[in-house]
């Protein structure tokens, strides 16, 4: 990374801004909502099972385990005070910031093959870090909400930069076996993350060839998977369900119905997407074992993909387009303080992408790495279904590339300054300092 004292000073932007979000998470958020990893972890410690009710049916595999694990663990030391989440969430924060940190910098070495940013990099670096840490959305989530989107966040970008410093040290024996244990815990935090390891299939393929590239990914997600066997396992012990979770049926079908834009709400953005049911059909559900309401929802999705194909390909564009960019009715299901924040990130994220989007012509092939993650994403996740902090992921990398663009911009314009002040002194294009054959 750069210089030990820009590091110190970066460590210590990190924790005094965590510091401050932390204080003002106990003082003004004291009771942050709780999603289904939170109703899971209780039922855990007050029934012994990782399990919640869904659809008038007790299940155990309707979400994935890692975050229910580590809050049923704080829980049951520090006792039930879902602020206490709220710490973990910003202390995953300010370790997925120092991680970041190092990503960034590596990401700008690569993308700034000519050196024209050198000087400016730490600057950057700390630029994005700060963008990340003040992050509305992220902070919101941090601050308020029982929810892994943290964890999500900094388990994607650990196995990011597990790719990236091994390949500057130009592929060490033990990098499969790393690589392979973060996609295990990748397995059982979200699968959408495995677009993490699209940045070791493209630099793998640069230095040995698809063939290799084919064959050592293989062998990571064969590590994965069996550290994930377990879970799989118990899974089919439970519910008879073969997969990480039972949800992916119900999912793929919701993400696919005409009557939303391919997210959990309706298009009036107030109704769930289980309205679409009858209360007839609802009904049945109750009745239905677990595997059987996957076998259900996998029926209607069938159905609909047999049946009107150009309406589910028209909803997979719809939700890649929202992925980018923001659903109709977003932030209706956000208290009011986020939806008076919301127009104010919607109007920053524009600015951030489309100057990210320069990035590609100022740097060509430099930001292949950056844009395979951030598009690997979009194009996987709408395979299922698009909220907008899906893609809140990969907002920290749109961040780097726009603060890149815009110092190559300001640099290329000081570049060319000096030339305009040397023809108006008579040193034009026939000069001799300015010939480029002299």
């Amino acid at each position: 990374m750069f210089p030990a004292t820009d590091r110190r000073r970066l460590l210590g932007m990190i924790a005094a801004i965590t510091l401050l979000k932390a204080a003002a998470a106990l003082a003004l958020f004291r009771h942050p909502p709780t999603w289904e990893d939170g109703r899971m972890a209780m039922n855990l410690l007050e029934h012994g099972g990782l399990f919640l009710s869904h659809l008038g049916t007790v299940n155990y595999t309707l979400q994935f385990p890692t975050y229910a694990l580590l809050i049923a663990g704080t829980y049951r030391l520090f006792g039930v005070h879902p602020p206490l989440m709220s710490l973990v969430n910003l202390a995953f924060s300010a370790v997925a910031a120092w991680i970041l940190a190092d990503i960034f910098d590596r990401l700008l070495r690569r993308l700034d093959a000519a050196g024209e940013l050198e000087a400016w990099r730490p600057t950057l670096v700390t630029w994005a870090v700060l963008a990340f840490l003040l992050h509305p959305f992220l902070s919101y989530y941090a601050m308020n909400a029982v929810h892994p989107l943290l964890l999500d966040l900094l388990v994607f970008y650990l196995a990011v930069r597990l790719v990236l410093v091994d390949d500057d040290r130009g592929g060490p024996p033990d990098m499969i076996w790393r690589l392979g244990l973060a996609t295990g815990l990748i397995l059982l935090t979200r699968t959408t993350l495995l677009v993490a390891l699209l940045p070791f299939v493209v630099l793998t393929a640069r230095r040995r060839g698809w063939r290799r590239a084919a064959t050592t990914t293989a062998i990571v997600l064969a590590i994965g998977f069996v550290i994930s066997v377990p879970w799989l396992v118990r899974n089919y012990r439970l519910g008879r369900i073969i997969g990480y979770t039972s949800s992916t049926s119900e999912i793929l079908w919701k993400g696919a119905l005409a009557e939303s834009e391919g997210s959990n709400y309706l298009a009036d953005g107030e109704r769930l997407y289980i309205s679409v049911l009858s209360r007839a059909e609802r009904a049945r559900l109750a009745t239905m074992s677990v595997r059987e309401q996957s076998d259900f929802f996998f029926a209607r999705y069938a159905t609909l993909v047999r049946e009107t194909p150009g309406q589910v390909a028209r909803l997979f564009a719809r939700k890649l387009r929202n992925f980018f960019w923001f659903r109709r009715a977003v932030g209706n299901e956000y208290g009011a303080l986020m939806r008076r924040v919301m127009p104010l990130y919607m109007g920053g994220y524009a600015v951030v992408l489309a100057t990210a989007l320069l990035s590609i012509p100022l740097f060509g092939r430099g930001v292949l790495l950056p844009w395979t993650l951030i598009v690997g994403l979009g194009l996987f996740q709408a395979a299922f279904y698009v909220e907008t902090r899906h893609r809140v992921v990969i907002e920290p990398l749109l961040i780097l590339l726009a603060l890149a663009s815009v110092a190559a911009l300001a640099r290329r314009r000081a570049d060319r300054a000096p030339r305009g002040i040397a023809s108006a002194h008579g040193h034009g294009p026939g000069s001799a300092d300015n010939d480029p054959d002299t």
